[in-house]
C-alpha cells in the first residue's frame, strides 16, 4: 500500500512537471527552444496562441533614453541607446529621476510628432529619465495587423528584462515608472507591467487598440488591465462602434471624453483621428498642468451619466489623473480648441 502510495504521488508529481514545461516554453535571445531561459511565455493563453518566439531575433526593437543632460533646451532631440544585455548603456541613467516610458502604436514610430511633443512636453515639465521605445517598423508587421499583435508580446518581454536591469544595476524603482502607450503600444505596456509582476506605478492607456483584444477581455492577461500597475487610468476616444480603439473600461480611471465618441472635435471624416485625438488630450493637459484643480481648462469629470455624481474629489484626465481620486468610468467634453491647445490633426 506504502509502495503505491509512492507511485501515485510520484506520477502526481511527473504529470504537474510535464504539465508546466507544456504550458510555459523559455527561449534564448536568439528564439531558440531552451528548458529555461529569460524569454519565458505562459502558452496556454489562448490569446497568444500564435506567438513565435523564433522570430525573436528577427524583431527590431529598440528603446532609447532621454534626458535633460543630452538637451539642455529641454526638447528631445538628442538620446542614448539602451540595451537591456549591456549594461555599459546605463551609465546616463540616474535613479533619483521618475523614469516616463513612452510606446507608439502600429504603423507609426517613435519619431512621429505625436509621441516626440510627449516626450518635449515631459522634458519641459521635469527632469525625468524618457524611455522612447521603437518596436517592429519592417513592411511586413507594417502591412500584418495581427503579426504586430502576437510582437508586441516579445517586445513587452524585452523591455521588462531591460528595467529589470536597470533596477538591479542603477536602483530604479518599479513604483516611480510611468508607462504611456497608444493604441497597440497601450498593450505592450500592459504586458510589460504583467511581466513585471504589477510592482510598475502608473501606466496610461491612450485609445487601447480594440481588434485582436475585445474578444479577450474576459483574460486580463490578454490586454492592458487594471492588475498590470499599481495605478492604470485610460482616455477612450474612438466611439462605441468600435473601430480602432477599445470601448470597455480596463483601468482604474476610465476616461471618456465628449462620451467617447466616434467623432472628436474636428475629426469628422478624418479617418484615425479620433483614435489619435487621446493623445492630444493628454497633451492638453500637459500644457495646463499648473492650472489648479476647479478652474476652466483643469480638466475635471463627472462620473457617466447612468451613475451617481462623484463624492469628493472628481479625478481629472491626463497627466493630472490620481488614483486616490476614486476608480470608475467618467466623461468630460472637451472642445476643439481645448484649454488654448492646438491639436495635431485636424
Amino acid at each position: 500500500m506504502i509502495e503505491l502510495t509512492r507511485i501515485l504521488i510520484g506520477s502526481l508529481v511527473l504529470l504537474l512537471m510535464v504539465n508546466e514545461s507544456y504550458q510555459t516554453r523559455c527561449y534564448n535571445s536568439r528564439g531558440v527552444r531552451q528548458s529555461y531561459g529569460r524569454f519565458c511565455f505562459d502558452t496556454s493563453l489562448s490569446c497568444w496562441s500564435g506567438l513565435n518566439p523564433a522570430h525573436l531575433s528577427d524583431i527590431n526593437n529598440e528603446f532609447y533614453l532621454f534626458t535633460r543632460q543630452y538637451n539642455s533646451d529641454r526638447r528631445c532631440y538628442y538620446q542614448q541607446k539602451l540595451y537591456w544585455d549591456d549594461p555599459n548603456t546605463f551609465d546616463s541613467f540616474h535613479s533619483y529621476k521618475k523614469t516616463i516610458v513612452i510606446i507608439h502604436g502600429w504603423q507609426t514610430s517613435y519619431r512621429n510628432r505625436y509621441f516626440m511633443s510627449l516626450c518635449h512636453s515631459f522634458m519641459k515639465l521635469d527632469n525625468y529619465n524618457i524611455i522612447m521605445v521603437s518596436w517592429p517598423s519592417s513592411r511586413w508587421s507594417r502591412l500584418h495587423y495581427q503579426k504586430s499583435v502576437m510582437d508586441i508580446v516579445l517586445v513587452a518581454k524585452e523591455l521588462a528584462l531591460l528595467l529589470e536591469e536597470l533596477h538591479e544595476r542603477r536602483g530604479l524603482q518599479y513604483e516611480d515608472v510611468h508607462m504611456l502607450g497608444h493604441s497597440l503600444g497601450a498593450h505592450l505596456a500592459g504586458y510589460t507591467g504583467m511581466f513585471l509582476h504589477g510592482q510598475i506605478g502608473r501606466i496610461s492607456g491612450l485609445d487601447p487598440a480594440r481588434p485582436g483584444f475585445r474578444e479577450y477581455l474576459g483574460t486580463s492577461d490578454c490586454h492592458l488591465d487594471r492588475t498590470d500597475a499599481d495605478f492604470v487610468d485610460v482616455i477612450h476616444t474612438d466611439g462605441p462602434v468600435h473601430l480602432f480603439g477599445l470601448y470597455e473600461p480596463v483601468g482604474h480611471q476610465d476616461f471618456y471624453p465628449n462620451h467617447g465618441d466616434l467623432d472628436q472635435p474636428g475629426c469628422t471624416f478624418v479617418v484615425h483621428c479620433s483614435h489619435m485625438r487621446a493623445i492630444d488630450y493628454y497633451l492638453s493637459s500637459m500644457k495646463n498642468f499648473y492650472i489648479q484643480p476647479g478652474r476652466t481648462c483643469s480638466f475635471a469629470t463627472k462620473r457617466r451619466i447612468w451613475q451617481r455624481s462623484c463624492s469628493g474629489t472628481c479625478p481629472r484626465m491626463g497627466i493630472h489623473a490620481e488614483k486616490g481620486d476614486g476608480s470608475g468610468r467618467f466623461v468630460i467634453r472637451m472642445d476643439s480648441n481645448n484649454c488654448g491647445y492646438k491639436f495635431l490633426m485636424p
